[in-house]
């Protein structure tokens, strides 16, 4: 299984088949992840407090990516041609990395301006 990764056979065929029982599985398990990562970050956006913007990011990056893996899924169970090859899910994977990369750092510039903001106050008090 793990030689077929690596052949290009099994990433650009425009006809692969249907998935086995594990990969299936597999994938409707990442699905239940992000769907729990939805319901988890959407309780988490309608409370009033700090971690709302990040709640947020997590929503909108769960919401999608769980859209389009059931979309993808949807198109290998129906063995449509070109729909179904596997490159989209690599293509896939790289935009979630790409996407949690540019939340991280979001998060990260946010917490920095927060923690400036409340420390400018005591700041000025001692400058001229």
């Amino acid at each position: 299984m793990w030689q077929e990764l690596i052949s290009l056979s099994f990433w650009f065929n425009l006809r692969p088949g249907s998935f086995s029982g594990i990969q299936r599985y597999s994938l409707l398990g990442f699905i239940g992840l992000l769907l729990l990562i939805l319901i988890g970050s959407f309780i988490i956006k309608r409370r009033p407090g700090k971690n709302r913007y990040a709640a947020r990011l997590f929503y909108n990056f769960a919401l999608a990516n769980s859209l389009i893996g059931i979309i993808l899924l949807f198109f290998n169970y129906e063995l449509v041609p070109f729909l179904s090859a596997h490159f989209w899910y690599l293509l896939w994977l790289i935009a979630i990395i790409w996407w949690l990369i540019l939340i991280i750092k979001d998060i990260k510039g946010v917490s920095k301006k927060r923690s400036q903001k409340t420390a400018g106050p005591d700041l000025k008090k001692y400058l001229p």
